[in-house]
């Protein structure tokens, strides 16, 4: 492989993640974070952490469906 061709791979497999990583929380509510966190502080953490996840890809123009 040339390393054009590599560098286009990896820029789609990043933009994959992205997209992924944007995607992601949208099926996944309150509901189901508290479920499979720990307690009620892990439960928070989870959110707050995916809500800024969100905030930072929306910051560079991913955003939610």
């Amino acid at each position: 492989m040339t390393g054009s061709s590599e560098s286009n791979e990896q820029g789609c497999a990043e933009l994959s993640v992205a997209e992924t990583l944007v995607q992601f929380p949208q099926p996944m509510g309150w509901p189901e974070m508290h479920r499979v966190a720990i307690d009620d502080d892990d439960a928070y953490l989870m959110r707050s952490t995916v809500e800024k996840v969100q905030r930072a890809l929306a910051g560079v123009g991913y955003s939610r469906r």
